[in-house]
């Protein structure tokens, strides 16, 4: 069996009551908002029976497990308001529309221009249609969507209910029916095995991750509790990296310092910290990486600089990087990465480890005339640094 892609469209909505006046509107008014919850806590039993139903997945002889759900705007919804119940619980504040926005283009670097926005938590573009990607291991892949929801201010996962609510004990109806399933179907011309949610290891577990992953990433990116920050660091490291390597979003000091000191020994990775490039081709320089270098403590400022050199070296030498598309942007983001590095590196012997490596084909000539085209950058020191330290501190023929 094949790996499932499934693209739809999502619209992310929310009531809104009007507040009236008088005694008998009120109570008319609170009465339809009953309605309301009723109406959604069976649209949400509905969709859960539906997912029971249909099974966590099948498996054919020999293959492995894909789901055949299709998962609908229906789903999603259903997810959605579950999730902003389970934020309201656990003491989530929802902030006001601008501060919504201001998070946005900080952290994400996006503004909320459409009713809902939403991300593939490795692009960090903006998609016009919402992809639900299932792998053929999992029901839903380890690199779920990530949904930005602009209406209802928060950020949350296209999960399955099962994988979010603890079923069983909250709707036993559908778990009765569950146990009558049968363990096999016909599909697609072969005999498959269906797994149901009730047999997936650890489900208890699962929801209980899913809930926290919900809570403790609202809580540290729109209201700003370290405690938060700390569980997902622990908990939740390929979402905080992706904040800082995907999206770029490098002025929350601790979070860096954890996402460079967990990248800093593979190179890939490494580049994906210095600089990043953006959705219109902008690539974006790092700077705050190097000030937590600088405050970092010694052993740490040295091993993080060796890294730096031979991020340097293998640059240097790849021609198929997204910074060769022009020659301007590779000796600015190269050139910033040696002097910033000679700057924390000179205490440690290292001035001459960094710029000598851009100087070592032709005495680094084609950096030179970026260099002087960029007026060194508008840093003070930048040429004299250079050329000080470009040969590596051997003098040759025309260096004073």
């Amino acid at each position: 069996m094949k790996k499932i892609t499934l693209t739809i469209l999502v619209s992310l909505t929310t009531f809104f009551f009007a507040c009236k006046k008088g005694d008998q509107k009120t109570l008319s008014n609170s009465t339809k908002i009953d309605s309301m919850s009723l109406n959604l806590n069976n649209s949400i039993e509905k969709i859960l029976e539906n997912q029971i139903m249909a099974g966590y997945a099948i498996k054919e002889k020999g293959l492995d497990m894909i789901s055949d759900y299709k998962y609908q705007k229906e789903d999603y919804n259903a997810i959605k308001n579950l999730s902003i119940e389970i934020l309201k619980k656990n003491g989530f504040k929802f902030v006001s529309k601008e501060e919504f926005q201001n998070k946005l283009r900080t952290i994400f670097n996006v503004k909320a221009e459409k009713n809902d926005l939403n991300y593939l938590i490795e692009y960090p573009c903006t998609q016009d249609k919402t992809v639900y990607q299932i792998d053929g291991n999992y029901v839903i892949s380890n690199n779920n969507p990530i949904f930005i929801d602009s209406q209802n201010k928060l950020l949350l996962e296209p999960l399955f209910i099962p994988q979010l609510i603890d079923y069983k004990s909250q709707y036993p109806a559908i778990h009765q029916k569950e146990k009558n399933i049968p363990k096999e179907k016909f599909a697609d011309g072969a005999n498959v095995d269906i797994i149901k949610w009730a047999d997936v290891k650890d489900l208890n577990e699962i929801q209980f991750t899913n809930n926290q992953k919900l809570i403790h990433r609202n809580k540290y990116l729109f209201n700003d509790i370290k405690a938060s920050l700390t569980w997902l660091k622990f908990n939740d490291k390929l979402f905080l990296e992706s904040l800082v390597k995907t999206f770029g979003y490098t002025k929350d000091k601790s979070l860096l310092t954890f996402v460079l000191r967990n990248n800093y020994k593979n190179i890939d990775e490494l580049q994906k910290v210095l600089w990043n490039e953006r959705c219109n081709e902008d690539i974006i320089f790092n700077k705050e990486v190097f000030d937590v270098i600088a405050e970092a403590e010694e052993q740490d400022q040295i091993a993080y600089l060796r890294a730096v050199a031979d991020y340097l070296v293998k640059e240097t030498g790849n021609n198929n990087s997204p910074l060769d598309k022009k020659s301007s942007i590779k000796a600015e983001i190269l050139g910033k990465i040696a002097y910033y590095s000679t700057k924390i590196g000179e205490k440690h012997n290292m001035y001459y480890d960094f710029f000598s490596i851009l100087g070592s084909r032709e005495g680094g000539a084609q950096y030179e005339e970026e260099f002087k085209k960029a007026n060194y950058y508008g840093i003070s020191d930048f040429k004299k640094v250079w050329e000080e330290a470009r040969t590596g501190g051997v003098s040759g023929p025309g260096i004073e």
